[in-house]
């Protein structure tokens, strides 16, 4: 509300771009943390055995300990509880937090891990020469600290950082395997989230339409013939044509193949099955067009042309005829959700 001035519909706006903002951060967040847990327990396995887990060879820093002492206990009343059978390694290791993981790369165990560095390259493969154990502590304890806001649900839509922690994220995941680090960029959503804040001109979050590739649709008198219809909409995209019609709601009434096949069908029907397009104009058609038409401002965005295609339980508009101060600017034929 503060950074709103008090303006409750606009701090919801902002309290769902924040959800939406935690949500695809989750996505990455949840690959590096997976990635970076199997890569350290793998290389503590080929150096220590499948137990360095349950009973690590080396001694942990009371951050670690403690954390670890809950984890374990936590999985063993589990299991009892639920009757299942005693937990393994594994299941140990998906169970320690990414706190654990990260506490493991501090200065306090040089001594025990790091002074080898052959360990944190087994570790980190892609790591480039010349960066260090303190180079992945920072950058984990930065992951770590984003995760934990995400996780207890604070606001991170007020951070103007949002590339540069993704950048972080991918970074740890490439230190790791440069495929799976480009996997995840490719599935990433959180920079269209990032790039489509609330705006006074709109009520859903989402991709702005003025950034989409829109396109001036045709817009016909009704006294046109059916024959130039057919052939505008035909190299038209979406294929659509506007007709006038001031006694609408929009000022519009709307012409696609569907339309003039359905027109098509009773004239044909009517004349013995024979019809000509150039003695017909938009007027006949009109009455067999059922395209229900909204408007949408073009500074609005992919969210609230979601909204406007769904207004109603039940109800549904076809087309949006997207303006900018009175002038349609393009057409949106279905729902646009990527945001």
């Amino acid at each position: 509300m503060a950074d709103v001035h008090d303006d409750p519909e606009r701090a919801i706006h902002f309290y769902l771009w924040n959800a939406r903002l935690a949500k695809a951060f989750l996505f990455p967040l949840q690959i590096c943390e997976v990635v970076t847990r199997n890569a350290i327990h793998s290389a503590f396995l080929k150096r220590w055995g499948a137990d360095w887990v349950l009973a690590p060879p080396f001694a942990l820093n009371e951050f670690s300990r403690d954390s670890h002492s809950r984890t374990v206990s936590r999985v063993h009343r589990n299991a009892e509880a639920n009757g299942l059978a005693s937990p393994t390694v594994d299941d140990v290791v998906a169970a320690l937090t990414f706190d654990f993981w990260s506490n493991l790369f501090r200065h306090d165990y040089d001594p025990v891990l790091w002074k080898d560095s052959a360990l944190l390259s087994a570790i980190f493969p892609e790591l480039p020469e010349g960066a260090s154990r303190r180079d992945i502590q920072l950058l984990m304890a930065s992951v770590n600290q984003l995760r934990n806001r995400i996780a207890h649900h604070e606001p991170i839509y007020n951070r103007q950082d949002h590339g540069s922690k993704l950048s972080e994220i991918l970074t740890l995941i490439g230190y790791v395997s440069r495929p799976v680090r480009e996997w995840t960029r490719q599935h990433c959503t959180v920079m269209l989230t990032a790039k489509a804040p609330p705006n006074v001109h709109s009520a859903v979050p989402g991709r702005p339409l003025a950034q989409s590739n829109l396109r001036k649709p045709q817009i016909l008198e009704p006294t046109a013939k059916l024959v130039e219809a057919v052939r505008l909409i035909a190299s038209s995209k979406p294929p659509v044509a506007l007709i006038t019609d001031p006694g609408s709601d929009c000022g519009f009434f709307a012409i696609t193949a569907a339309t003039i096949t359905a027109f098509t069908a009773v004239k044909l029907e009517a004349d013995g099955g024979l019809i000509d397009f150039g003695e017909h104009t938009l007027q006949d058609v009109a009455a067999h067009s059922s395209v229900s038409i909204g408007l949408i401002d073009y500074r609005s965005t992919t969210g609230d042309a979601m909204s406007k295609f769904y207004p109603k339980k039940g109800q549904r508009v076809d087309l949006l005829a997207v303006h900018d101060k009175g002038e349609i600017v393009g057409l949106l034929q279905r729902p646009d959700a990527r945001f």
